[in-house]
């Protein structure tokens, strides 16, 4: 077996390298390859072995941005008809109440076990039955005649709801190439985030003018009408890889999957910190009227939006150093939040700034549960599509509970204090994750190397 001779030109002498030093040599240069890629967009991991040349691609995706935003109307939707309820059922706004914790709570409870439990079956036909039950719930959610069979239409509705949002991102990720994923991802969730914004208002608005049940029959008509488009258009034939229960939960046992689902509920705890008393900080803190508050409220769901949407162009192009950029930039504009209160427009900016980079982080993580999976965890594909829904409103539960209990203690406008606490831990958070991929790509790319040699 021959052997290299080497110039060193440090020191002018010459040195002999084997074939084991050489393979070594090609692995440190793959490792310090792979270790770069872990900082690049993170649609540049394989996440699905189905040809991406699916006709009309941008076309399917359209239809599911829309799917979801009927998901996001049939979910805020009720908070804009809350009172209009209590009167038609007499009963008090706190009793009502109970449909939106039910709601949240089966969500977070039903979808990952769901997911989970059909996953031997094709998923073409998981999310048209799904589809089929979110129709039959909400029409049984018009026809309820009281509060306690409204709230089990309501919980029948959450069991479906993160069952097809999960579907349309695993679908949008095997029919769109690979470039376009995290942008897909975006786009999808832009539907959700748009019926956040407008969903309040359009149930207001309707209500006013015919009444509550209203609502809910206009998200059932127009779920029917998707319903034969979907059959139509959704990828059939995209079975999952069969394992028992136990063996799919092993995706949560992965560092970088644990690392991200933190870094995500820290994110909604430090968003949900000021937004959970939007109002009063928009009135009684920065001084505006109601008029007034309600159109920036509106400015603040734009910049949502756009910011949910540059998520997938800042995704494709930085990766993970996004999401460690967002938690610096947040944690900067909740602290400066504090003095900005004695001037109304410069909290707004502020606010704006928080709206804007706070949503970007879910988009970012979910490609990247999607791709983690994928690529170790082929069994459980489904699940991990799960994982940002979950995390955000755990976020959103434990920060709307964390502000409430710290303005027993503080003043209002002392919350962006709170806020940039736990910005500055999820980029603690975020550093951890990326280091991990790091390693994790370093791993591989010596491993893989060796195999070749």
């Amino acid at each position: 077996m021959s052997t290299d001779t080497n110039v060193d030109t440090s020191t002018g002498k010459s040195t002999s390298t084997g074939p084991h030093h050489h393979t070594d040599q090609i692995a440190a240069k793959n490792s310090t390859t792979h270790q770069r890629a872990s900082l690049a967009p993170i649609s540049s991991a394989p996440l699905s072995s189905t040809p991406h040349n699916v006709s009309n691609w941008r076309l399917t995706i359209a239809l599911f941005v829309f799917v979801a935003f009927l998901l996001g109307c049939n979910e805020f939707i009720i908070v804009g008809v809350t009172s209009d309820i209590a009167h038609d059922f007499s009963v008090t706004l706190s009793q009502v109440g109970i449909l939106v914790t039910a709601f949240a709570t089966t969500y977070v409870i039903a979808t990952p076990l769901i997911v989970s439990l059909t996953n031997r079956f094709d998923r073409y036909w998981v999310l048209l039955i799904s589809a089929l039950i979110f129709v039959a719930s909400n029409a049984l959610t018009a026809l309820t005649p009281n509060l306690p069979s409204l709230i089990a239409a309501r919980i029948l509705t959450a069991c479906v709801a993160g069952v097809i949002i999960s579907l349309l991102l695993v679908f949008g990720n095997i029919i769109a190439p690979p470039i376009k994923r995290p942008i897909v991802v975006a786009v999808i969730y832009s539907g959700y985030n748009i019926a956040s914004i407008v969903g309040v208002p359009l149930g207001t608005a309707l209500t006013g003018r015919t009444d509550w049940q209203t609502c809910f029959w206009v998200i059932t008509v127009l779920s029917i009408l998707t319903l034969p488009l979907l059959a139509r258009t959704v990828t059939r034939g995209t079975m999952q890889e069969r394992a028992p229960f136990a063996t799919q939960f092993r995706l949560l046992k992965d560092r970088r999957i644990l690392l991200g689902c933190l870094t995500i509920i820290l994110t909604y705890i430090s968003m949900y910190a000021f937004y959970t008393y939007i109002r009063p900080i928009l009135t009684q803190v920065l001084g505006y009227s109601q008029t007034q508050m309600e159109l920036l409220l509106s400015l603040l769901g734009i910049a949502s939006v756009i910011g949910n949407f540059g998520a997938g162009w800042v995704s494709a192009r930085l990766g993970m150093r996004s999401v460690v950029a967002v938690e610096v930039i947040s944690a900067l504009a909740a602290v400066l939040l504090v003095p900005a209160s004695c001037t109304g427009w410069v909290g707004v900016i502020l606010l704006c700034v928080l709206c804007l980079v706070l949503v970007m982080p879910s988009v970012v993580l979910q490609a990247m549960f999607l791709a983690v999976s994928t690529q170790d965890y082929p069994q459980a594909v489904n699940l991990s599509s799960t994982l940002d829904p979950l995390c955000s409103n755990i976020g959103i539960a434990l920060g709307s509970l964390t502000a409430s209990l710290a303005i027993r203690s503080i003043p209002l406008r002392n919350v962006g204090f709170l806020s940039a606490a736990f910005a500055a831990i999820a980029f603690v958070s975020a550093l951890a994750l990326m280091h991990s991929l790091q390693s994790r790509s370093q791993h591989d790319a010596i491993q893989k190397t060796r195999m070749k040699e």
